[in-house]
């Protein structure tokens, strides 16, 4: 199905005002070299993006931000386990007819002007607006949900952190904030609303703020996965271009096992504890004439793997393509995208559903990025936070998000609580797409 590369747009950087082009084809391009994470959580900037110090220099300009430091590429640490039973030779692929994703119905709610935070139940079906603001997200256990309250367009203007108790629907505020990120539960990080560089930590049930180190940051990598007793999380490449492999670790919470790590393209925690990896590639397919290098692909293999035992038993062999690639697991399905970022007309669009119960492989046409894969059995579709909730088993959209608004300033980001009950978005800036 023939697909059109969309260039990335550049967005004026004091103002964020751009959208990163969510009715093209947002496959876009970033950097080959410079993955771009696969999941954003609420559009505003984040701190590599951010001005430098706010300190102007004697002829009244601002000095670049310091040089960053690469870091080093991450090794097993010795006494780790390993997983064993995984290879990387392709497997015949299966035959499975395609059928067309069904057409997204309209969605319900208004055109989202680009500006107001607003709130959507999805199982009430019911939007609710809270004023002008953005950097919106959601706190790791969806108990909460942050924004920074005012006009976001306007950056070097004073804005107030709020947080909305999802349970009891209270808002307060907590003091000034530029951009919101959740280190755990309880505590978010924020950057102060002057243009520094400035950050603070705020305790969302005490209201307590706690500088921080300007030397000593918190990272950028999303927070670990944790389910059923046990943390997934990424150490970091080990291979970039054009292979794309990361070195993961699993660590069993309650101590009885020694920690577990091992290098893949793709990891997974589903719900029910079951750790599911795909293989970096052997051999890259080169990209079609005229197409860029970002747009390589090759087969990988995904395994389901026993934490217990660290024994890996096969799955399916996909087609990954770098450095994003769709991936998603839980306790009923695994799901994945062949050659999501392959923008040639030789690419098949191929979305993959297979259930773990029956060992069924459903494939549908018309792929789209799978945000994620709901409690409650949807697919979650879209890119930079899913857009619709596809129930597989009925194959009917169970929730639909509203488009922009013709005149809205911002971009259109969507951020989802974890369990997939509520979708919130508010003002959000632009950025590149997710093939790097």
């Amino acid at each position: 199905m023939p697909r059109t590369a969309v260039l990335v747009v550049v967005c004026l950087a004091l103002l964020g005002a751009c959208d990163r082009g969510e009715d093209s084809d947002a496959r876009q391009t970033a950097s080959p070299t410079a993955p771009t994470p696969a999941t954003a959580t609420s559009g505003a900037p984040t701190p590599a993006e951010t001005p430098g110090s706010a300190t102007p220099t004697s002829d009244g300009t601002r000095p670049p931000p310091p040089a960053r430091t690469p870091s080093p590429t991450p090794t097993r640490s010795p006494g780790s386990r390993s997983v064993s039973g995984v290879f990387t030779d392709p497997r015949p692929a299966v035959s499975t007819p395609t059928r067309p994703l069904p057409t997204v119905p309209a969605s319900p709610f208004q055109p989202h002007d680009g500006l107001t935070v607003t709130l959507y139940d999805v199982a009430a079906q019911r939007e609710t607006s809270y004023g002008k603001g953005g950097a919106v997200s959601f706190s790791p256990d969806g108990k909460y949900l942050a924004w920074t309250a005012g006009d976001a367009t306007e950056r070097e203007r004073m804005r107030e952190l709020t947080v909305l108790d999802l349970a009891t629907r209270q808002t307060r505020t907590l003091g000034p904030a530029r951009t919101t990120r959740w280190l755990d539960s309880r505590t978010l990080l924020v950057h102060l609303p002057d243009l520094s560089n400035d950050m603070e930590t705020v305790d969302v049930e005490t209201g307590q703020r706690a500088p921080v180190d300007p030397n000593n940051r918190p990272g950028d990598a999303p927070l670990p996965a944790v389910a059923a007793g046990y943390r997934l999380e990424s150490l970091g490449w080990t291979s970039e271009y054009p292979f794309w492999r990361s070195l993961f670790r699993v660590t069993d919470r309650a101590g009885r096992l020694a920690p577990m790590e091992f290098e893949a393209h793709s990891a997974v925690l589903a719900d029910d504890g079951v750790l599911f990896l795909a293989t970096s590639p052997a051999t890259i397919t080169p990209p079609p004439a005229g197409q860029g290098p970002h747009l390589e692909s090759g087969a990988s293999n995904i395994f389901s793997v026993d934490i217990e035992t660290g024994v890996a038993t096969f799955v399916a062999t996909a087609e990954a393509s770098a450095p994003n690639w769709p991936l998603r697991a839980s306790s009923r399905y695994i799901a994945w995208t062949d050659r999501f970022c392959d923008l040639s007309d030789a690419s098949d669009d191929r979305l993959n559903v297979f259930d773990r119960r029956s060992g069924k492989l459903t494939a549908f046409e018309g792929a789209d990025w799978i945000a994620g894969i709901t409690p409650r059995g949807e697919l979650a579709l879209g890119q930079f936070g899913a857009r619709s909730l596809l129930d597989i088993e009925t194959e009917q959209y169970t929730f639909v998000m509203p488009g922009k608004a013709a005149d809205s300033p911002g971009g259109s980001d969507v951020t989802w609580s974890s369990d997939y009950r509520y979708a919130a978005r508010g003002f959000s800036g632009g950025h590149g797409g997710l093939c790097g």
